[in-house]
């Protein structure tokens, strides 16, 4: 009856009924994921009178209302956003979960009617929170930039300025490897003082 789209990844159709009008999809990798379209399928609406409100949870995380879809809005795109990381880093692949759960039009109006005030009010946002990328993961980018970064300063031998000090683009290159090697190991290491 519904599909659904994360950004960047291929559609899921893979959808488990869990009670009489509940649904859930569940969203590996869910720590990269940035947007959701949810999408009622071809040829399936809604029955007369009933509409889809449609939620977002992190492992031990209640539910949290995105929006809604009826058949006059048969699909939408959901923002999210990185979930707070309350236990430092961030280990291992995050699996979300994506709820959608069939009801009268009225309480779905209702319901969405209400996250838009609250959001409004300042009280609530409407977008769901996502982890931060793992400490291996935020490091290589990091890093990556800044090799990209120094990489445009490259010249050859002969171009060298003899006021200038430099290193080689290779001794770099020797330790990012070095460094990527000891994050995947052990991201920790990262927070001890090593000064």
């Amino acid at each position: 009856m519904f599909g659904a789209i994360c950004a960047g990844r291929p559609v899921q159709t893979n959808l488990v009924q869990v009670d009489q009008n509940k649904f859930v999809f569940s969203l590996p990798d869910a720590a990269s994921i940035n947007h959701i379209t949810v999408f009622l399928l071809p040829e399936q609406p809604f029955p007369e009178g009933y509409a889809a409100t449609v939620f977002f949870s992190w492992p031990g995380k209640d539910f949290q209302l995105l929006g809604g879809l009826s058949n006059a809005k048969p699909s939408a795109i959901f923002k999210v956003k990185q979930q707070p990381n309350t236990s430092g880093l961030q280990q291992g692949p995050v699996e979300a979960a994506l709820g959608i759960s069939i009801e009268p039009i009225q309480a779905v109006e209702s319901q969405v009617t209400a996250m838009k005030q609250a959001a409004v009010a300042g009280q609530t946002s409407t977008a769901v929170a996502v982890a931060p990328p793992n400490a291996a993961v935020l490091t290589g980018r990091v890093v990556r930039n800044l090799y990209n970064f120094l990489s445009g300063y490259t010249v050859d031998a002969n171009q060298l300025n003899a006021n200038e000090q430099f290193v080689p683009l290779r001794a770099f290159q020797e330790w990012h490897s070095k460094f990527m090697s000891r994050i995947q190991k052990d991201a920790s290491f990262l927070e001890q003082d090593q000064e």
